[in-house]
Order: structure tokens, then sequence, then C-alpha cells
């Protein structure tokens, strides 16, 4: 008999709007994998994409976010929004 242990994994999938020859576009970026639930997950994968990508300073063009309302986003204290 073959035992199996469940796998669980945390997936983001990201998608940026930004504009292309002048015209505000959205783009599937990637699905990433978590670390872990919590905020700095979020944002040490985020920042993993963006890089994969060529963009190494997100944060300084970002304008805005975009999240279900779940509290590591939104969340008081050590939400992604702070």
């Amino acid at each position: 008999m073959v035992e199996l242990t469940p796998v669980t994994k945390i997936l983001e999938i990201i998608y940026v709007r930004m504009l292309c020859n002048g015209k505000p576009v959205n783009k599937y970026l990637n699905t990433v994998e978590l670390p872990n639930g919590t905020a700095d997950g979020v944002i040490v994968s985020f920042d993993e994409a963006m890089f994969k990508v060529g963009v190494n300073d997100w944060r300084n063009g970002l304008v805005s976010i975009g999240s279900d309302g779940a509290s590591v986003y939104t969340g008081l204290r050590n939400g992604v929004v702070e």
C-alpha cells in the first residue's frame, strides 16, 4: 500500500495594470508560490516576480493595489497595504 501525504501550496496570481502606448491595459504577470501566508510572504513573492520581468523598483511606481480584502492584504497590523 502506498501512503500519500497531502501537499498544500499557497499560490498567488499576479496581474498588473500598466500603460502601453498611453493606454491602460491589464496583463497576467505570473502565478507564484508563496513561502507562507503572511504579508511578508506575499511581498517577497511579488518582489521576485517583478524582478524576473526586469522591474526592480516597482514600489516607487505603484499607484494602487487591488485584493480580495483578506486580512493578509488589508490587515490593520502587518498587512501588505500599510
